[in-house]
């Protein structure tokens, strides 16, 4: 989390029963009488600074943030980059202009909070949420502008202004008592709260009460209801909506739910959203599920052919809980706007006409060919459900269902060409006819929808699935990124951004769409996304935050771990409940996997890091005794020479001298080592690249190990062609040296070492073989790492550093060659060093 964000800041709220009793001026003389004292006080906002001039004066004022011609509204940057310990803001229910970063003012007020910005603001007992239907019984009006319950609940400290009203009031002096007892009755609840401690038995029982959505306006007020229920019984509140598999929402009865939602999110409810037709049978299993005793449902309105109400239902199938029924209000009316409008689809009629005309034609042979009328009848039946099957809606299997009954009529009972029918059983017959093709169509309806759910959940669950199998098999970022971005594209249809997170800032986005199309509208959006990242959470489209955005960004994080924002083009097409539930499923896997993927990074480096310390211990306490043993014998050599020179024979000193410079050349061949290893792994080791001939390389080679030649004898054989070779001599010289220099300390004197170079597939390969003991397989899995030796004694009883096979390898990597070791025959080890071959170039 950001350091702002650790200390939380606290909310003060003046508290009235009605406008024009005082609350702001009691707010800004508690100010006056903080800055007095040098606490650091400015003013956000004031609603209406009429009368107030005076007071105001000697406070500081934020300038305001002006929308155009609207009204200004209060301006968060400015306040948050001036931080002061305390900002007033007035009217915290207030509805923002169109161009604000929130919707609403109590918005502005949790950002300035989380900021650790202590804050000042007004409320009137209308705003609370939660009180709306006794607010409405009280004064007969619902307030557009209200706060959630839970502000007033845990604000820091509520200070209530029991004055008279200053001007005439437009309520009556009834309406302002009952107003001012609510409101006394409203801050006794939150004291009774602050004040009672629950006991053990409490959380051990503890009531669960769950409220039924739906997108109906009178749904609003069953939301409030089970609050209350809730508040009285200190209950857990969970809202949960069905969403139907076979029924598409309306853009009305859209907006309807998302208030709904919307409301129950601000009274502190846990949301819930499952997708099933079966809505009772489902209610009463996340009842049961989820140890729910208490269930608020609105009264739904039954229909003809319905034996019971949903209510009735739930009683059957749970029988354990307490069902309170909230009633509603007639809203026939109501959803007279939210009906869709009937639109004729013009490939459906036709098919609906030519399935009647066909229907006819075969009705009409039927008839000549002297067939009963029962065949005829179900000639129109299988019309009617073959229109079922090839219309889009219910309406053309209906207006088949009664057309082809009256064509039935007019054309094959008697008298024909007319629609009367003078055997009155034909009545019984049309009303069958009617009711079987109504029923067939329905049923066919019904599967063909269900068939198209099930198809279409089917593929949205095998993304999803797919994803998974997919993120397991990625390892690095981009991938992981990759992957679930195209993944969310398939299934929701839409364009994808992505902003990776590294150390707190926004990276280059990536953006993925479905079709080329312009891409600034995303990079126009990078202010929202950023303001993700700050909070840790959604806005964009659909939100109450930055809601004039095209996109809905969401934080993909573990926790306060943000590790990517991505944000999904709405453009006005709200995802529904169900693909928002695998969405945010998927954005689980994504957030995991990276995750997974920082921490295998950070385990990574940390065994880098542990890896590199162990060698240099390990450099440091080789180094410390490779060069003691040298310089003690160079130091002790020199000084005999120094003290019983005169008396030593010439045989003798030239011994000494020998030693002396035996063991400095072996401290300046570990000298080069050391210097080498150390530019290879700084990344500053700069080739020599030339064209140099390979006998010449190893003749110089063997003159740096002449003094050695009395213990062993060392054969060279050339190949008959000049072996040239694109190299840095120097550093393959060091190689030769290394190799010869391991196969003199590790073979026994006398024994004979081969250098032996030739060509073979364009590539030069020198083998540098000894008539050692030979190295186990188990030594050779690890003889070219670095620090590594293998176990044995050592020809002149000196410790090898364990850098020359190493730094050999590291010098053949950068000149494109390999390095291998293998068995001699009959016994002893070979090395074998290759590099690519320069072609030779003759000139006439």
């Amino acid at each position: 989390m950001n350091e702002e964000k650790k200390h939380q800041g606290r909310l003060k709220i003046f508290f009235g029963y009605a406008m024009h009793t005082g609350k702001t001026y009691a707010m800004l003389q508690e100010a006056k009488e903080l800055t007095d004292m040098s606490n650091d006080v400015v003013v956000g906002y004031i609603e209406n600074v009429e009368g107030l001039e005076t007071i105001l004066k000697g406070l500081e004022c934020v300038p305001n943030r002006q929308l155009m011609l609207s009204s200004p509204e209060v301006d968060i940057d400015a306040i948050l980059a001036r931080h002061p310990h305390i900002v007033l803001i007035d009217h915290m229910a207030h509805t923002n202009r169109n161009g604000s970063r929130h919707l609403k003012r109590y918005q502005d007020i949790l950002e300035i909070l989380e900021a650790g910005i202590d804050v000042y603001t007004t409320a009137n007992v209308q705003d609370i949420v939660s009180l709306q239907d006794d607010i409405n019984k009280i004064t007969g009006e619902h307030s557009s502008e209200t706060i959630p319950d839970y502000l007033f609940e845990q604000a820091h400290q509520v200070k209530f202004i029991d004055n008279e009203p200053q001007y005439e009031h437009h309520y009556s002096v009834e309406t302002l008592k009952a107003l001012r007892e609510l409101a006394i009755k409203c801050c006794a609840q939150r004291i009774k709260k602050l004040t009672s401690l629950p006991s053990k038995s409490h959380f051990i029982n503890s009531e669960h009460i769950l409220v039924c959505l739906s997108p109906s306006p009178s749904n609003a007020k069953v939301i409030r209801t089970a609050a209350k229920l809730a508040n009285t019984y200190q209950a857990r509140l969970t809202a949960l909506y069905i969403a139907p598999l076979d029924k598409k929402l309306s853009k009305k009865e859209y907006q309807y739910l998302q208030e709904n939602i919307s409301l129950a999110k601000d009274l502190q409810a846990q949301i819930e959203v499952l997708n099933d037709n079966k809505v009772v049978f489902e209610i009463a299993e996340y009842a049961r599920i989820s140890g729910v005793t208490k269930i608020v449902l609105g009264q739904s309105p039954t229909h003809f052919f319905q034996c019971s109400s949903l209510s009735e239902q739930l009683v059957r199938l749970a029988p354990q809980l307490e069902i309170y029924v909230i009633p509603y209000i007639d809203e026939r009316s109501i959803f007279k706007l939210v009906r869709p409008q009937l639109t004729l689809n013009r490939q459906d009629f036709m098919r609906t006409a030519g399935m009647l005309i066909l229907s006819t034609l075969i009705g009409g042979i039927f008839y000549y060919l002297d067939f009963k009328e029962s065949n005829i009848i179900l000639i129109y039946i299988l019309g009617v459900l073959m229109t079922a099957l090839i219309t889009t809606r219910r309406i053309y299997s209906l207006a088949s269902s009664f057309i082809s009954v009256l064509i039935f009529n007019f054309l094959f009972t008697s008298p024909r060409l007319t629609l009367r029918a003078y055997d009155s059983r034909y009545i019984v017959t049309f009303i069958i006819m009617f009711i079987v093709a109504f029923i067939t169509s329905s049923m066919t309806n019904k599967l063909q929808t269900s068939a198209k759910d099930s198809a279409q959940n089917a593929y949205r669950m095998k993304i999803l699935l797919e994803t998974n199998q997919k993120l397991q098999k990625e390892k690095n970022k981009e991938g992981i990124i990759s992957v679930t971005c195209h993944s969310l594209m398939k299934l929701l249809q839409r364009d994808i951004i992505f902003y990776p997170v590294s150390k707190n800032n926004l990276e280059k986005p990536l953006i993925f769409c479905q079709s080329p199309k312009d891409t600034s509208i995303f990079q126009n959006e990078e202010a929202v996304a950023k303001w993700v990242l700050k909070n840790n959470k959604h806005a964009g489209a659909t939100t109450k935050t930055l809601s004039n955005a095209l996109c809905l960004y969401l934080a993909v994080r573990i926790g306060d771990k943000i590790y990517g924002i991505i944000g999904i083009y709405i453009d006005g097409k709200p995802l529904d409940s169900y693909e928002n539930n695998i969405m945010l499923s998927i954005l689980g896997e994504l957030a995991l996997s990276l995750e997974n993927e920082s921490v295998i990074k950070e385990k990574a480096t940390a065994d880098l890091k542990a890896k590199n310390e162990q060698l240099r211990a390990n450099l440091l306490r080789s180094i410390s005794h490779d060069l003691r043993t040298p310089l003690t014998s160079i130091s002790g050599n020199a000084g005999i020479l120094l003290s019983t020179g005169t008396i030593l024979d010439e045989d003798k000193k030239k011994q000494l001298y020998s030693d002396i410079y035996d063991d400095s050349l072996w401290l300046i061949n570990l000298v080069e080592n050391l210097l080498s290893v150390t530019r290879i792994e700084n990344g500053s080791m700069n080739l020599n690249l030339k064209v140099e001939l390979i006998e010449d390389v190893i003749n110089e080679a063997l003159k740096h190990i002449n003094t050695r030649r009395i213990q062993h004898h060392i054969q060279v054989i050339q190949d008959e062609n000049i072996l040239l070779a694109k190299i840095d001599a120097r550093l393959i010289v060091q190689v030769i040296m290394n190799i010869l220099d391991n196969a003199i300390k590790y073979t026994p004197d006398h024994t004979t070492i081969t250098i032996q170079s030739y060509l073979k597939d364009k590539n030069i390969y020198i083998d540098i073989a000894d008539e050692g003991n030979g190295i186990n397989d188990k030594d050779k899995e690890h003889i070219f790492d670095m620090f590594y030796t293998v176990n044995r004694q050592v020809a002149d009883s000196r410790r090898s550093l364990g850098l020359g096979l190493s730094l050999c390898q590291s010098i053949m990597q950068a000149h494109h060659g390999e390095i291998k070791v293998y068995d001699n025959s009959p016994h002893g080890t070979v090395f074998q060093i290759s590099l690519p071959a320069q072609e030779v170039e003759i000139h006439e």
